[in-house]
């Protein structure tokens, strides 16, 4: 029985896919909230717009870690945060 051997080199790129923006960092807290939602760990200026279950935008904030939703109805909302180049969205609970 004869052995072979072959030997190859291999360079994997990163597409970056998977690579995490600080804006998808950011984590909104508490859930479920009553008075205030806030932004964990925002190193960076962002805006902030909520969105009902039917998708309709309800309220909008500007540079800030703590967003007031003490008027909004109970139920589940939705959070698009925006650095201006990149976005994520978070859902959280009110109370």
């Amino acid at each position: 029985m004869q052995n072979i051997k072959d030997t190859y080199n291999w360079t994997i790129a990163d597409d970056g896919l998977n690579c995490k923006t600080v804006i998808d960092k950011i984590k909104v807290y508490p859930s479920p909230a009553k008075q205030y939602i806030s932004l964990e760990e925002s190193e960076v200026s962002v805006s902030a717009s909520i969105y009902n279950s039917r998708g309709q935008k309800v309220t909008t904030a500007k540079s800030t870690n703590k967003i007031a939703i003490e008027n909004l109805p109970s139920g589940v909302y939705t959070i698009r945060i925006s650095d201006g180049e990149s976005q994520s969205y978070k859902r959280f609970v009110k109370l």
